[in-house]
């Protein structure tokens, strides 16, 4: 047979291509034939497995395979320890001792890959294996079978046109430790992408797309007990990390920059948190729970000049719902659309963002490509949400249209949301006027506490602190501006169940279901207890079951012919005085609640109110009328001197 010269072996294909011409002819023996063994030793060599691939076999085990695509497999431990490493290995050691040597150019591709996916597999579980910072690896891509604690000092680069994920891990129990100045090097402009495939840094069953969409694999790995820390992973062409079908991750300390896709918690995710890390220069957003995200978190992170900040999403109804998340004391700014989201797409979103707290973040400027509506925090296809403590500034201040952006938005899909104690100051720019808080009439949505500013006053950016409309069962309460702004607090539509204790515009004080008080006074030193409303009614009936009702405290009856009645709401309370004012040119009749009686007249008879007459009234709680016993004082016109 005839081989390739071994000097032209500069690839991993071409050694898969040498090693195949060398076990064509191969004859059959201990090995899985075809196969070739070492001499004096027919449990050790090289053999052609069915799939394509080819292993180099110890003592009849499996040690390191060459997958059928090209890939490098580090598979279940096997080979032997040297005496030079064995005494090595019950702490640390270094990838160099395998045989993996500086080689930033890359023309050592082949060598270097198999022997550090050698050293991985020869210290799982034994050692801890360390990367010098003074080496740099151009590497095929790796498969992580095994449990490794790697110490990634130094630098990897993805190897040109391979087109994967630097690193893939199908084992639990791993730790990448990047000790401040390890680096992965997706080496963006050397990879050619396209439909189907998935180049990520990082990656955790998720190796290929459809169109811009990750795909699950058919058959997972459950994968646990994941530790990413301390590392840089940059020009990836699409995820840094991408990290599916994991529970009990831990990413922390790492930086991620200019690459394609956002980093990502995807498919099925439970105990996993991103904290303390820095993201810039993502095409896509700076980290997003990518649905079926369930008790996790990011917290502490530095997230500026990506498309959005941090993400909770779900494309449609068809995927996992995201659950018991938490985004709390990150920093988020200059980015080009939103600073966080909680988000359900599609026409028609359902909750899939579920019990998820936004709370004691900073955002700044986002919003920097100018969209109109959104929200710095936009919240979409949600449920059980917190938003609390949030600082928030200068969100939209690049708009060029005539549309607001809104620092908060809540659509009218979105439920039990709470907004409370956030500072939201210079909402939108000169030519597109913002919105602190915009309600699309969610339902059960309490805004509670909540302050805005204009560092310019009156002549500054923001038209309103709250605008848009409450649904059912909503809260409305304590909000406040810090001095003037370009229009008013309160532009927001208020149903008739809205629960409300809030200043109006830059206006008194709105209370909704009123004040009871128990005990003590009620005391205005200045200003007046007035009637905002007048009720012109009109007397009618010819009895107590005609009568014209009203409901409010001051009454003008205007029209009525004589003997016309009016009778008081049932839901005026006990001892609360009511004036009635006859203007009608006739005698009215005015008649007490069912079953009640005014002045000892007897149970349900009428008090005549003559024209120009004026009647106070006032109910008292009875045992003996059900209706109450009323007590009257008659005022008569006055007249000129």
């Amino acid at each position: 047979m005839t081989l390739p010269a071994l000097e032209k072996i500069v690839s991993l294909p071409s050694l898969k291509s040498f090693l195949n011409v060398l076990l064509q002819n191969a004859p059959d023996g201990v090995l899985s034939a075809p196969g070739v063994a070492f001499a004096n030793d027919q449990s050790s060599g090289l053999c052609r497995n069915e799939d394509g691939s080819i292993s180099i076999v110890s003592q009849g085990k499996s040690s390191l395979q060459i997958n059928a695509d090209g890939s490098l497999s580090a598979l279940v431990p096997s080979l032997g320890l040297n005496v030079t490493l064995a005494g090595k290995m019950k702490q640390l050691v270094m990838v160099t001792d395998f045989g993996v040597v500086h080689d930033p150019n890359g023309e050592n591709v082949t060598a270097n890959s198999i022997a550090y996916l050698n050293a991985i597999t020869m210290t799982s579980g034994q050692a801890r294996l360390h990367h010098p910072q003074n080496i740099t690896a151009v590497l095929n891509p790796m498969i992580f079978k095994v449990p490794i604690h790697l110490e990634l000092a130094g630098t990897i680069m993805l190897a040109r046109d391979t087109n994967a994920s630097i690193i893939e891990l199908q084992s639990s129990n791993i730790v990448i430790d990047g000790l401040g100045t390890g680096i992965l090097d997706g080496n963006r402009t050397g990879q050619v992408g396209g439909v189907g495939t998935a180049l990520a840094g990082i990656t955790a069953n998720c190796t290929t797309t459809s169109a811009a969409m990750p795909l699950p694999p058919a058959d997972p790995i459950a994968i646990s007990s994941i530790r990413i820390r301390n590392l840089k992973i940059k020009s990836v062409f699409n995820w840094p990390i991408s990290l599916g079908f994991i529970s009990d991750c831990r990413v922390e300390g790492c930086t991620f920059h200019d690459s394609m896709s956002s980093p990502q918690f995807i498919f099925s995710v439970d105990n996993c948190w991103f904290n303390h890390n820095h993201v810039y220069d993502i095409t896509d957003g700076g980290f997003v729970f990518y649905q079926g995200n369930r008790h996790c978190g990011a917290t502490g992170n530095i997230i500026h000049d990506c498309h959005d900040g941090i993400g909770v999403y779900c494309d449609n109804d068809q995927m996992s719902a995201d659950m018991f998340v938490t985004i709390q004391g990150n920093i988020v700014y200059n980015n080009r659309d939103s600073g966080i989201g909680l988000t359900t797409g599609g026409s028609n979103p359902v909750l899939l963002q579920q019990r998820v707290i936004v709370a004691g973040n900073i955002l700044a400027n986002n919003n920097t490509g100018g969209r109109s509506g959104g929200g710095s925090i936009g919240i979409v296809g949600a449920q059980g949400v917190l938003i609390d403590g949030n600082m928030i500034f200068g969100d939209g201040s690049n708009g060029t249209g005539t549309d607001p952006s809104y620092s908060i938005f809540v659509d009218g899909v979105s439920s039990f949301v709470t907004i409370q104690n956030n500072i939201i100051g210079d909402c939108g720019s000169a030519s597109a006027l913002g919105v602190g808080i915009w309600l699309a009439s969610p339902n059960n949505c309490s805004v509670i506490n909540n302050g805005f500013y204009c560092t310019q006053g009156a002549s500054g950016v923001m038209k309103a602190g709250i605008g848009g409309g409450f649904g059912a069962a909503g809260i409305y309460r304590d909000n406040y501006t810090m001095g003037a702004i370009n229009g008013y607090l309160d532009q927001v539509n208020k149903p008739v169940d809205l629960l409300m204790q809030q200043r109006q515009s830059n206006g008194s004080l709105a209370i909704s279901n009123g004040i009871e008080v128990t005990s003590g006074d009620l005391i205005v030193d200045q200003g007046r207890i007035a009637f905002s409303n007048f009720y012109a009614a009109t007397a009618q009936g010819a009895n107590q079951s005609g009568a014209q009702a009203f409901n409010q405290q001051m009454v003008i009856v205007t029209v009525g012919a004589s003997g016309a009645g009016v009778i008081p709401d049932i839901d005026i309370p006990n001892g609360a005085p009511v004036l009635i004012f006859n203007r009608t040119g006739n005698s009215i009749k005015i008649y007490p609640n069912t079953n009640g009686q005014i002045e000892g007249l007897g149970e349900n008879n009428p008090l005549s109110l003559a024209n120009t007459q004026c009647l106070m009234m006032f109910k008292q709680p009875s045992t003996t009328y059900t209706g109450g016993q009323w007590w009257t004082t008659l005022m008569p016109a006055g007249t000129g001197s």
